[in-house]
């Protein structure tokens, strides 16, 4: 999308509709103008909304200036999902509240800049926890987190954001605001006009869309084009990046149990990941990925401590250092 001259941009207008604040200055756009990846790219502006009508008003000023829009959360993503030339709008400053958690229903709703770890702190107390963990999650953003359909180290067992969403109060590109709720599971005949144009675009591509996805357990590149539109119904899976939330209300938070522990496979054959399992008798509940030559450092010593034969297998022995295992 080109963009005007950011020169001859005057952000005075779209400031003066706001509650929020707008930044044009050199200094604002250059700190927004990088994030977790190695890409760089100034921005035309930086907006820190207050509310969902803020929102609404910066997508109507993008629309008619013909500027793009970039949602960002904690900015710890590393594909620069969070830059771009035009408007980045950060939701971290304001709209970072936890508006209700239920632990009863095992529900919360909050606004898009509400983090990860806010929330893991304070549901310590309840034995409760939610499943999808990025590496992250410290400071990642639920807003950011629904966007890339974040997971985590434990998707194998507990899935990814997506999975555990209610309902969103989002904001389309002309300002328009919609609950997912409204449209999700709907027919065709009863979506809103713009809505029915994106399903039947949809329909007419859908064997070309098909053929195109990998083979991969979710979809953090762009639109989840492949949970659009299934069995004549539309968003059967809400998860979909670049749109505006205004509030994020997700379910079935899981309780805390002791039974799950987080494997390291040094193998190309996960020999060491195996040995664990079989020593603790339960099935892994996460997945973690690391450089093989960093792996293999203390994989000597595991595998002393441990006792495991030239199979990979834990032998009968030593556990730890202590009494034979039988």
């Amino acid at each position: 999308m080109p963009h005007p001259d950011r020169s001859t941009l005057d952000l005075t207008a779209l400031q003066q509709t706001l509650e929020g604040e707008v930044h044009s200055d050199a200094l604002q756009c250059a700190m927004l103008a990088t994030d977790g990846s190695i890409f760089s790219v100034q921005p035309a502006g930086v907006v820190y909304p207050r509310s969902t009508e803020d929102v609404r008003r910066t997508a109507r000023f993008a629309a008619r200036n013909n500027l793009s829009l970039h949602p960002r959360g904690a900015g710890s993503g590393l594909c620069g999902s969070a830059l771009g030339r035009g408007l980045v709008v950060d939701f971290t400053k304001y709209m970072n509240r936890l508006v209700r958690l239920d632990a009863a229903a095992r529900t919360f709703t909050c606004q898009p800049g509400y983090r990860f770890g806010e929330l893991a702190s304070l549901l310590k107390g309840e034995g409760l926890f939610f499943p999808p963990d990025p590496s992250s999650g410290e400071y990642a953003t639920f807003g950011g987190m629904l966007g890339t359909n974040a997971s985590g180290a434990h998707s194998v067992k507990y899935g990814n954001t997506a999975d555990y969403l209610e309902d969103a109060e989002v904001v389309m590109a002309d300002g328009t605001v919609i609950r997912l709720s409204e449209v999700k599971g709907c027919s065709r005949a009863a979506l809103p006009e713009n809505f029915q144009r994106l399903a039947a675009l949809y329909e007419e591509n859908a064997a070309r869309i098909r053929a195109a996805y990998p083979d991969t357990p979710y979809n953090s590149a762009g639109y989840n084009l492949r949970g659009l539109v299934r069995d004549g119904r539309f968003l059967d899976d809400p998860s979909a990046p670049e749109i505006f939330i205004g509030s994020i209300l997700a379910r079935n938070l899981k309780v805390a149990v002791g039974d799950e522990i987080t494997l390291l496979g040094s193998g190309r054959d996960g020999s060491f990941a195996a040995g664990i399992v079989t020593v603790a008798g339960i099935f892994e509940s996460g997945l973690q990925d690391m450089d093989r030559s960093f792996a293999e450092l203390p994989l000597a010593y595991f595998q002393d401590l441990f006792a495991m034969d030239g199979g990979g297998h834990v032998a009968p022995g030593r556990l730890w250092g202590g009494p034979s295992v039988r």
